[in-house]
């Protein structure tokens, strides 16, 4: 399981105060569009995983769109996704077929 950051760089601002001021900026920040670490793993999990291998990736609100097209383009299938109490994709477990 991996929880990269995904939290595009403009909105850290908004954060509240104790996300802010406490956690690392490297553990928030996932670059312009949010997806810049997610985008390495999904890369890098490709020479890491045997055929068949399953990824499991923490994303943000809103991203699974992007995520999912991602994930598809690099070979890998979605076989369970996740939601959050407010049913906002969270999680997407994803297995490599390449």
């Amino acid at each position: 399981m991996s929880n990269p950051p995904y939290i595009k760089t403009s909105d850290i601002k908004n954060l509240s105060i104790d996300v802010r001021k406490f956690e690392p900026k490297i553990a928030l920040d996932g670059g312009k569009d949010g997806l810049d670490v997610i985008k390495k793993i999904i890369y890098k999990s490709k020479t890491i995983l045997k055929k068949l291998g399953l990824l499991a990736i923490e994303i943000g609100y809103g991203q699974h769109f992007k995520v999912s097209q991602i994930l598809k383009n690099e070979g890998f299938r979605e076989e369970l996704l996740v939601k959050d109490y407010r049913n906002n994709i969270r999680c997407v477990l994803a297995r490599f077929y390449n």
